[in-house]
Parts: C-alpha cells; sequence; structure tokens
C-alpha cells in the first residue's frame, strides 16, 4: 500500500531488504507486515492492521500461506471433470448444498445448466453455472464440467461433438479411433484427437480452451491417467497420495485393492500405492507430496453399454443401471436367455434388470444408477444390415442430414450409413425416398419410419455377437484358450446356456460366463446375443383349428407324458378339458401337452400348437370357430351386411384386410378387421387362419415367405404333380414353390425364410362331408 505506514511498528529492527524483512515477520505470529521508507532504504517490522499516510513510504501486508495448487482431470457420471484446488465457480444453479461430492457431481450430471460444483465446506457442495475456475479460499475445491467421458489407453477423453481443434501433429491421418486414441497416449505433446468430416482422426497439439465448432467433427481432449476397476473408474496422480487409510489392509495388487475399494465405495475415496506391491484403501481427499507414490482417485462408476439381437427385437443393456417401479410380472429368473424371452411375451414388459444373480421385469424402462446391475432396455424391432443392429421405429424421425443424397432403397441407405463413422441413422420419408442421419434421437413423425444405428456384431453358427474393442466380459474361463474367433464362437454356442460370449487378449480367445462388461483396453469382448430367429407362424386342423408359432413354447407344458407326433399330441389333448395346446420340444424331438395359451420365445424348430374351436375349411382358408358369445374386436371392415356365412366367408377369402367373419343375428353376418373377439351375447365369431389347398384327401397349409428343408432334386410344373409324389413318399413333408414357379418336394418341416417363395405344408388326411354353409373335415393329422 503506497503512500502508507503500519502505524505501530513491532519493535526497533530495521532491514536491508525485503526477503529479510517479510522472513522475519514470518517467524513472528503477530506480525501484521513490513514497512518500507524509501529516503532510509530500510524495512522495519509491524504489529496491527492501523495503516496512516505517510510521504516516501509502502506497507507489504501479511497474507496466508502460499497454497499448493492441484489440477487433474477425473471422470464421474459420464463426463470428464477439471479438478482444480483452491478454487472456486461462480453462479449458482439452485439453493440445494450437497453433502457429498458423489451427490453433486450426480446432480450436476444430469442438468444441461450446471457447468461445474465447488466444495464451500464441509458437507456443503453447490451447482454453479459459471464454467471457469476462479482462485479461492485454500479449503475450496471445485470441478469444472467437460466433455462425455471415454476411458481408453489408461486416459479418460472429453468427447465434444460438433467440435474441432486446431494444430495437427504431422501428417498422419487414423483410420479408427481406436488407434489414434492409442498414438495420443504415446504422445507428451498430444492434447487430443480430431476427427473431421471424412471420417478420418488426427492428433492435435492444441489447448483445449481453442476448440471451436465444427459440423461432422468429434474432438476428443485428453484428460488425466485413468484405469477401470471393479465396475469404478479411477484417476491415477503421481507423486502424490491421500492423507488417511479406511482399512490397515495392505493388498498385494490394484486389482484385488479395486476390488475392495468397490465394497466399500460409501466410504472409500480411494487407493494409494505406497510401494511394490503394497496398495491401502483411503477415507479422504487431502492430498499431499509423496515421491514415487502414486494415488487412484476413485470416480464414477466404469458406464457401458452394448446393443443386443434377441428375438428379433432391439435391446440396450446398460451397466451399471437397475430398472425400477411395476413389476411386468412377479417371477424372478435365473438366466438371461429365459428372462428376455418371457419379457418378449409379455407386453407390458420394456427391460429387466440382472441384481444379485436373478432377473427381474418391469413395466418401465426408466434406469437409475446401481452398482453391480446390468439392465436391458426394449425398443423396437431390429434390422441387421451391413454387420450393424439398426432399432426399426415407426412413426419417428432422426434429425440432421449427413449429406445430400436421397437413396431409392433401405438396403443402400445402410450400407452408406454404415460406411460413415458420423452418419448414425437412416430416415424413411416416403416411397423409395431414405436419408442419411447424423443425429441418433428419436422423434415423433407418423408418416416416417426411422433406423437408428446400433453396436457392430459379427456371426458365429447362426449366433449373433455384439463386438466391443476396449471392453471385456466377466467370468473370463482361462483354462482354454481358443486361436481363433470363429473357434471360440463355435465352442460359445455350443455351451450357450452358460456362456455368455468370450473375449480376444493378445491374439487368444477365452470364452466368458458374467454379463457384467468393463473397460479394459487390452480386451475386445464378443457378447452372444440370440440365435437367428426365424417366426413361423400358420394354421393348421384336425377336428380343431390349431394355431401354430414357432420358435415358440407354451409357458407351461406337462413333461410327464411325452408324444411323438403332434397326431397323438392333439388326439390326446383333445380329449382332455384342461389342455390347451401341445409344445414340441426340437431339442428332445417330444411333444408335451399345454395348460396355458400363454407362450414364449424358444430354440430352433420348437412350436407351440394352441387349440381353437372347431374347423372349417372354406374359400381356401381354415377357419376358426370360436365360442359362442363372442364377436370380433372393434368396428366392421365394411358397411356390407351378408345373409349367409357362405358368403360371408367368401367375401372374407377375397380381402387381405379381412381377419374374420362374425354372426352378427339370424341372417347376419359382419365382415371384421381385427385379429381378437370379445364376448358379445347372441354373436359368433369365425377367425380367418391359414391359406389351405385341400388334395389327394390331404389338407396343405399354404404359407407365404417360407421354403421347407432338405428340398428334394425333381422339379414339376404343377404343384398338385409335385403333392402327388409328396404322397407317395413317407418322408414327404410338403412342396416348395420357388421363383421360377416350379415345384419340389421337400423331406424336413423344419422352415427358414426365403421372400417372394411359399411352401405347402403336408397336413392330415380327411375326409369331407358337407353342412349347409361349410366343408367340415374330421381328422387325423402329422405334420412331421
Amino acid at each position: 500500500v503506497d503512500g502508507h505506514k503500519i502505524n505501530t511498528n513491532f519493535d526497533t529492527t530495521t532491514y536491508a531488504t525485503l526477503a529479510l524483512a517479510a522472513a522475519a515477520c514470518k517467524a513472528k505470529a503477530t506480525c501484521s507486515g513490513v514497512t518500507y521508507n524509501s529516503s532510509t532504504k530500510k524495512y522495519r517490522k509491524g504489529k496491527g492492521y492501523s495503516f496512516v499516510p505517510s510521504a516516501n513510504e509502502g506497507i507489504w501486508v501479511r497474507g496466508g500461506v502460499k497454497p499448493t495448487l492441484y489440477s487433474m482431470t477425473v471422470s464421474y457420471g459420464g463426463y470428464t471433470w477439471a479438478y482444480k484446488e483452491p478454487y472456486k465457480l461462480s453462479g449458482y444453479v439452485n439453493t440445494t448444498k450437497y453433502s457429498t461430492k458423489k451427490k453433486a457431481l450426480t446432480a450436476c450430471a444430469a442438468s444441461s445448466k450446471c457447468n461445474g460444483v465447488t466444495k464451500e465446506g464441509a458437507k456443503n457442495f453447490r451447482l454453479n453455472t459459471g464454467a471457469t475456475a476462479m482462485p479461492g479460499p485454500k479449503f475450496m475445491k471445485c470441478w469444472v464440467k467437460g466433455g462425455t467421458s471415454v476411458t481408453s489407453q489408461s486416459y479418460s477423453w472429453g468427447s465434444y461433438t460438433g467440435y474441432s481443434l486446431g494444430s495437427m501433429i504431422g501428417k498422419t491421418y487414423y483410420a479408427t479411433r481406436a488407434k489414434a486414441l492409442a498414438a495420443c497416449s504415446k504422445n507428451s505433446k498430444c492434447t487430443g484427437v480430431v476427427r473431421n468430416a471424412k471420417n478420418k482422426y488426427y492428433l492435435t497439439s492444441a489447448k483445449k480452451s481453442g476448440k471451436a465448432k465444427k459440423t461432422n467433427n468429434v474432438l476428443y481432449t485428453k484428460g488425466g491417467s485413468a484405469v477401470a476397476l471393479t465396475g469404478y473408474s479411477y484417476t491415477v496422480y503421481p507423486n502424490y497420495i491421500y492423507t488417511s487409510y479406511l482399512v490397515t489392509t495392505v493388498y498385494k495388487t490394484i486389482a484385488l485393492a479395486g476390488v475392495a475399494c468397490a465394497a466399500k465405495a460409501s466410504t472409500c475415496t480411494g487407493i494409494n500405492k505406497i510401494a511394490a506391491k503394497k496398495y491401502k484403501l483411503t477415507k479422504d481427499t487431502t492430498l499431499k507430496a509423496a515421491t514415487g507414490q502414486k494415488v487412484y482417485i476413485l470416480g464414477g462408476f466404469d458406464y457401458t453399454t452394448r446393443d443386443i439381437y434377441f428375438g428379433n427385437e432391439f435391446w440396450t443393456a446398460k451397466s451399471p443401471y437397475t430398472l425400477s417401479g411395476t413389476l411386468a410380472d412377479k417371477t424372478t429368473y435365473k438366466t438371461r436367455d429365459k428372462a428376455l424371452k418371457h419379457c418378449l411375451a409379455n407386453s407390458d414388459c420394456l427391460g429387466m434388470t440382472l441384481t444379485g444373480g436373478k432377473y427381474t421385469l418391469y413395466k418401465s424402462s426408466t434406469v437409475t444408477e446401481k452398482a453391480g446391475s446390468v439392465s436391458w432396455i426394449r425398443n423396437g424391432d431390429i434390422i441387421t444390415s451391413d454387420n450393424y443392429h439398426w432399432d426399426k421405429q415407426s412413426g419417428k424421425t432422426l434429425t440432421g442430414y449427413y449429406d445430400a443424397t436421397t437413396y431409392t432403397t433401405l438396403a443402400k441407405a445402410t450400407k452408406a450409413c454404415a460406411a460413415a463413422t458420423s452418419c448414425k441413422g437412416v430416415t424413411k420419408e416416403g416411397t423409395k425416398k431414405y436419408r442419411t442421419n447424423t443425429g441418433s434421437t428419436f422423434s415423433t413423425n407418423n408418416a416416417r419410419t426411422a433406423y437408428k444405428q446400433g453396436d457392430y456384431y459379427v456371426v458365429h453358427n447362426n449366433y449373433y455377437f455384439t463386438k466391443k474393442a476396449g471392453l471385456k466380459l466377466t467370468s473370463i474361463q482361462t483354462k482354454k484358450a481358443y486361436t481363433s474367433e470363429s473357434a471360440a464362437g463355435k465352442a460359445c454356442v455350443t455351451a450357450h446356456a452358460t456362456c455368455t460370449g468370450f473375449v480376444l487378449k493378445s491374439k487368444k480367445y477365452y470364452l466368458t460366463k458374467g454379463w457384467v462388461l468393463r473397460t479394459d483396453n487390452d480386451y475386445t469382448a464378443f457378447v452372444r446375443n440370440h440365435a437367428k430367429t426365424t417366426y413361423v407362424d400358420y394354421s393348421t386342423m384336425d377336428t380343431y383349428y390349431w394355431e401354430v408359432k414357432g420358435p415358440f413354447l407354451h409357458d407351461k407344458y406337462s413333461t410327464k407324458v411325452s408324444y411323438a407326433t403332434i397326431t397323438k399330441c392333439m388326439t390326446a389333448c383333445e380329449k382332455a378339458t384342461t389342455c390347451k395346446g401341445c409344445s414340441y420340444v426340437s431339442a428332445k424331438k417330444k411333444y408335451y401337452q399345454a395348460t396355458t395359451k400363454v407362450y414364449y420365445l424358444g430354440e430352433g424348430d420348437d412350436k407351440a400348437y394352441t387349440k381353437g374351436g372347431k374347423a372349417v375349411i372354406k374359400d381356401g382358408h381354415i377357419w376358426n370357430t370360436k365360442a359362442s358369445g363372442t364377436k370380433i374386436v372393434g368396428d366392421y371392415l365394411d358397411s356390407t351386411t351378408h345373409t349367409t356365412l357362405d358368403a360371408a366367408l367368401l367375401a372374407c377369402s377375397k380381402k387381405t384386410g379381412c381377419t374374420g367373419v362374425t354372426k352378427t343375428a339370424t341372417k347376419k353376418f359382419r365382415t371384421g378387421k381385427k385379429s381378437t373377439v370379445e364376448e358379445k351375447t347372441g354373436m359368433q365369431a369365425y377367425l380367418k387362419g391359414s391359406g389351405v389347398v385341400t388334395y389327394k384327401l390331404y389338407t396343405w397349409t399354404i404359407i407365404n415367405g417360407m421354403l421347407l428343408a432338405s428340398q428334394q432334386k425333381t422339379k414339376y410344373t404343377t404343384y398338385k404333380k409335385a403333392m402327388i409324389a409328396c404322397v407317395k413318399a413317407t418322408k414327404c413333408k410338403g412342396v416348395n414353390k420357388m421363383a421360377d414357379k416350379k415345384y419340389y418336394t421337400a423331406n424336413s418341416a423344419h422352415l427358414t425364410a426365403s421372400s417372394g417363395k411359399l411352401c405347402y405344408l403336408k397336413g392330415e388326411d380327411y375326409t369331407p362331408y358337407f353342412t349347409y354353409d361349410s366343408t367340415v373335415c374330421t381328422t387325423t393329422r402329422d405334420t412331421r
């Protein structure tokens, strides 16, 4: 303070230099500062804080001890955070004072208004709107919110979509993010990686503060050293440790210490490495210098996701998350596959959670964090194309165009999108009009259908596997190593009841038994999905109408009695009032009586035969006579009222949108457009089933878009000639019609999808007789 002096001198001693005077003042607790006299060129100590004007003099007021400055990047809540001490941020998001750092960072991560957190005192963390750290009192600490967090190559990286950074290092471009991040991690000058609009990656040495907005670019800023341990992310800070310990136990490896810290995550703040093979858990966040040692600072969860194919639907698995709310059913399941199958069969089920070895189904798809849990979220139908899963959502659209090209087919659009890193999906905007998109969030547009790009997949032995680099599945089986991906995939499919996938490390593949996915740059994970599913849906008959669904099994079927043929099972079922159908278990090649009409996804050639009402063959279709006192749900197909059942069935058979007929009163029949019925006194419903041909005293069910396996070589010019041959061959199961309009017999009932083709599945032999309005068949049957 120029032109002033400290009013009271500490003593009469004077000093020739400021340094000597300051050192002497520091040694005296009551010394308040130093006064300098420019005339005498001497310094003297003072006490008290009463300053008075004085010509030719000036004051240096004593301040606090110079603080030690700490700065690092940590990962928490899916974001990177620049940690600074002693610093603070300005502006408050709300009036809430959070008691812990975890609660504050979690709240900030969820708020678009929050740019950081400041610790203002004991159990006092505040959310801030300011993003620039300013010097503060020594007890203050702040965390400045950065980009979304990516942990790779032993570093945490902040991801900023739509941003770029200059100062390219060298002239090298990298084809993949993994290669670019690996190169940057080994280069001390590298501060980040940029993916440009041409989907190429380059290294940059510019400071993060120089980032600038740039369309179709993504910036990955290099943060602090990081590792993932037992479901959590840790920041590595060398030459410093935390000052106090949680327990006295010393662990020999960082992995063991990570397991212990995760088990005590509510109180464990990190791990100190105090010497070779010596790790201890910590309980505070006060740093002190410790040359040659290091602290692993506990951050947020190790967040992982993967998209999977299961039952022709798109699922996203997230860890560590749990679903909550109303249960879709009260059953807990022991395996992932069985739980997913029952979720598929339940229209109320929107997802499921694995916690403590048990799977629970929920009506909600909202997730919350929970250590050790994995949740599978049910999305839309799935499309598999160009080795990527695509989430199909009708009535939805994606935003942002990748380029100006309009594609005429979905296949062309997904192929282009798969080749472009910044393309996130495809939207069908009209007939033969598909556009590639950069946005990955669905929004409502009833006139469109959107396909969001998911994860990359490979196929082994008819099973899909999601491939995720830099991640590993838990419970790795190290006793047997495989030398190729195909060998590991085949082994996993063979043991699919317990195998969750396999991992690649150092050119060797190992099977896994755990569903938790964790970050580890030394690994690539191949997560088992499900077998390619070919849905089978047709109807057949003997005396009764039977709805056939594959590959499905009834939820409840008795294994006490088995049947070798469907004929025997159906005959027994018709005599048992409690029997609702027959389930064919392909693994056992047996049929079993079912006591419920509810079915769930099975495997292979599994089929659920559900018993309906009395069957009628009329006008090229099988008709299911529903119980008396029923009508087809909803409005009628048109305004026409037919006077006979014959006329109504004929009219319905000619209209693709017609699902059946309801007898509304005497000589009054109306066509319907829904496939379900409801109770209505005095009415009678007849539901339309599969198309059918009757020839050579057999019924032949027509299944469009499917072919029977084990097709024979002889070709026939008409279906009748092929059917005659089939009747004569004891092994023949039906006839295939190919695209060239040639017909072939087939010796297997296994069905495969084949667009533009169809098959005639050989059904029962029959003896027709006639009534006033229909041909009714009394039959015996064997379709296998």
